[in-house]
C-alpha cells in the first residue's frame, strides 16, 4: 500500500511572476515569512536561481516598513542570508539570498514595477 503525505496549502503574501516561467512567493508559515524563489538564470542552459529561505515575521514588517519611510529595509534570514526591500521610484528592489555560505551562497537582486504595499503582510 502506498503512503500518502499530508501537503497543506499556503496563500501566498506575495507573489512575483517571471514573464515566460519563474517565480518569487513570500508566504507566512508556522510564524515565520518563508520566501522561495524559483528564477532563471539563463534559459538556453537551464540554469536556474533556486532560493528558499525564512525569516522572522517582526524583522520582515520591520524591513518593509523601513522602505516605505525611505530606506533600506534589511531582515537577516533565520539560519543565514537576508532579504532586502530598497524603494525606487517605479516600485522597489527585492533582493533574496539563501542560508548557505561560500560556494553554495545564492542571492538574487530584481527590481519590481509593483506597489511596494504589495509586500504588506495582512494581520
Amino acid at each position: 500500500m502506498q503512503e500518502r503525505q499530508l501537503v497543506t496549502l499556503v496563500k501566498a503574501a506575495f507573489e512575483y511572476r517571471h514573464p515566460v516561467d519563474g517565480y518569487i512567493k513570500i508566504s507566512v508559515e508556522d510564524g515565520l515569512v518563508i520566501a522561495v524563489c524559483h528564477w532563471p538564470f539563463d534559459r538556453e542552459t537551464d540554469e536556474w536561481i533556486n532560493i528558499k529561505n525564512s525569516y522572522p515575521i517582526i524583522g520582515y514588517r520591520r524591513a518593509v516598513e523601513d522602505a516605505e519611510n525611505g530606506t533600506e529595509g534589511v531582515v537577516a534570514g533565520v539560519r543565514c542570508g537576508h532579504l532586502k526591500v530598497v524603494p525606487r521610484i517605479d516600485g522597489f528592489m527585492l533582493e533574496l539570498s539563501n542560508p548557505e555560505k561560500g560556494w553554495l551562497a545564492k542571492s538574487l537582486q530584481l527590481s519590481v514595477s509593483r506597489p511596494l504595499q504589495d509586500l504588506v503582510l495582512e494581520q
